[in-house]
């Protein structure tokens, strides 16, 4: 009847190894969940390992109780109060080592419980991990506005990889096309004034969970009058298959 534990044990500490390999690169709140689950593991795996040389004991005591009730039962001499009397040390050994197996099979049952939750955990690392290089470009229609010139518009982006295009208006009436890069979340875009021709850099650092950007804007030519560098800032308003070419009259 002796049982063995220690494929078991491995197989607990062998999960905890494998799903830790997920948790250094993921987000705070995912990782930190999961290093109270694999915390949460290790303990209940000792537990269950302390379950199990308990059982093992008792199992040796309900032993030597049936050794002793057996040969006892076979002495010739041996008087019936004597064989009661260890024919109750027996059923007390068997009730024991019978409760044991009961509580060791539901410590086990709680490391299958907390390996549920350590794999659970470990999912949610990697799908945060993924959502990072999951992040969407800032492709669509933006509002944006030049602050300190009481100027709003509209500025319309559409991404090919790394690289941007698309077109603006702005309330002054003036319109035209944008082109540049988008990577590591900044924008780096040329303006082609539809006037003016190729007249302004633009850098804007990008919030694309918020949908939200903040830059700022410098001329070409220093001397063509009215400001020459500034701040801007956009808000998105939707994705760019449903809204119209904005430099057109």
């Amino acid at each position: 009847m002796r049982m063995r534990s220690k494929g078991r044990g491995r197989t607990g500490f062998g999960l905890l190894l494998l799903l830790g390999a997920v948790a250094p690169a993921a987000a705070e709140s995912a990782a930190a969940r999961f290093a109270v689950e694999a915390k949460a593991l290790e303990r209940e795996v000792t537990a269950a390992r302390a379950a199990w040389q308990e059982q093992y004991r008792l199992y040796d005591e309900l032993l030597a109780a049936a050794q002793k009730l057996e040969g006892a039962f076979a002495n010739a001499d041996a008087t019936a109060a004597e064989l009661r009397g260890l024919e109750d040390r027996y059923s007390v050994a068997l009730d024991a080592a019978y409760r044991q197996a009961r509580l060791t099979s539901d410590s086990r049952r709680r490391v299958y419980d907390a390996m549920d939750r350590l794999a659970d955990a470990g999912r949610r690392v990697e799908e945060e991990k993924q959502a990072e290089f999951a992040v969407p470009a800032p492709g669509g229609l933006w509002r944006i506005e030049v602050a300190g010139a009481n100027l709003t518009g509209l500025m319309r982006l559409r991404l090919d990889g790394a690289l941007v295009s698309g077109d603006y208006r702005l309330s002054n009436g003036r319109h035209g096309s944008m082109s540049g890069t988008w990577a590591a979340g900044r924008l780096d875009l040329v303006r082609v004034d539809s006037q003016g021709g190729r007249d302004t850099s633009l850098i804007a650092e990008v919030d694309v969970r918020r949908g939200t950007l903040v830059g700022s804007w410098q001329r070409f030519e220093l001397a063509s009058g009215g400001p020459s560098a500034g701040q801007w800032s956009g808000v998105l308003l939707g994705p760019d298959d449903e809204v119209p070419e904005l430099s057109e009259e």
